[in-house]
């Protein structure tokens, strides 16, 4: 009967790990979560083609980088944009496979 109780115990835990850093550290506000996922985007794509023709890097440095990256870059559909391919090339749009979304 112990072993029904430990072997769940051990999957709780395992599962805590998945759980994204804000909610684990008590930062649930999602505007925040996704202002800084933002930040971690555009900071990971600057040197990127994509991102030296939107100036990502003059996003940085604004004061509200959420409101500089809505009038600099222009809203794409992704797919027409990589010619219906769900990868992209390296240095283009992403340092390499594209892992993550962002909804503004």
């Amino acid at each position: 009967m112990a072993i029904p109780v430990i072997g769940a115990i051990i999957k709780a835990a395992a599962g805590i790990k998945n759980i994204p850093v804000e909610i684990r550290q008590n930062h649930t506000d999602p505007i925040r979560a996704q202002r800084r996922e933002l930040r971690k985007l555009l900071t990971k794509a600057q040197f990127t083609e994509f991102g030296k023709f939107y100036h990502f890097d003059d996003i940085l440095l604004s004061r509200n980088i959420v409101e500089e990256f809505r009038k600099r870059v222009p809203v794409f559909d992704y797919n027409k944009m990589n010619g219906g391919t769900s990868t992209c090339k390296a240095s283009v749009t992403s340092p390499g496979q594209a892992k993550s979304s962002i909804l503004l």
